[in-house]
């Protein structure tokens, strides 16, 4: 590893040849899925979630 490998990665986008941190995070990944799966899922539960708000609004 050498200097700026970090912004190589980061601000870069090159991740082939910088350095990608992984930390604590990383252990909560569970399965691979594709990243529109987990946009769908996401939005999903938002819309569930939002979707109860108007009893809190008046």
């Amino acid at each position: 590893m050498g200097a700026g490998v970090l912004r190589l990665a980061a601000r870069e986008g090159d991740v082939k040849n910088g350095c990608v941190l992984a930390g604590q995070v990383a252990s909560m990944v569970t399965k691979e899925e594709p990243c529109r799966d987990i946009i769908l899922d996401l939005f999903t539960g938002a819309e569930k979630v939002l979707g109860g708000a108007n009893k809190w609004v008046k």
